[in-house]
């Protein structure tokens, strides 16, 4: 599709995401939830899981909804010939799919560059993003580029960078120790436990 030929299928694209690739299949990994009715879980990641995590992620609000997230994951699904037999590949991402529902949400939501959020006068992504979630006041002005189905003039792996920055302080982040400074090493190693909890 457009997505993928025009912004995700990129050198720099490649770049970011190898460079964060074990993070990242961890963090795969750990939302790979159990069914509900028991069982082992699916080896590749589900809906429930996908909108666990960006709910996790603190990335669900008025600026990217519940609705867009759904289309993220429906969008990044690689074409399956046969949907019946392959039902499970219909309904999951594979690694792959992740990596292009990321680049998605990126493109739809709302990221402050770095010299925004410092302008605003926060240290870093997740600062500002919990003083607009505790006053309800929006701190930095949304782009309109911010907006359902807007073409965007930014490069993608600029946008998926702060992603991903927005993504692994939230998880990071605990509330009954907020001076705790963002540790990847701690968070990979929480995100390799709770999966590792869940089952193989």
């Amino acid at each position: 599709d457009d997505f993928r030929k025009d912004r995700l299928y990129r050198e720099e694209m490649d770049v970011l995401y190898k460079s964060n690739v074990n993070i990242l299949k961890v963090l795969y990994s750990r939302y790979r939830l159990p069914p509900r009715s028991g069982g082992l879980r699916k080896k590749m990641l589900q809906m429930d899981g996908w909108m666990e995590m960006l709910d996790h992620a603190g990335l669900l609000d008025e600026t990217f909804t519940l609705q867009e997230g759904r289309l993220c994951f429906l969008w990044s699904r690689m074409m399956v010939a046969e949907e019946i037999n392959d039902y499970e590949r219909y309904t999951s991402l594979t690694f792959v799919d992740f990596l292009d529902a990321l680049g998605r949400v990126a493109d739809m939501k709302m990221i402050p560059t770095e010299q925004e959020y410092h302008d605003a006068g926060y240290e870093n992504r997740l600062q500002w993003m919990l003083d607009e979630r505790s006053s309800g006041e929006v701190k930095i002005p949304r782009r309109g580029s911010a907006t359902f189905g807007a073409p965007s003039n930014r490069p993608l792996a600029e946008k998926v960078a702060g992603l991903l920055d927005m993504i692994f302080r939230n998880l990071w982040f605990d509330p009954k120790q907020p001076e705790q400074p963002y540790d990847a090493g701690g968070l990979m190693r929480l995100l390799t436990k709770v999966d590792k909890s869940l089952g193989s």
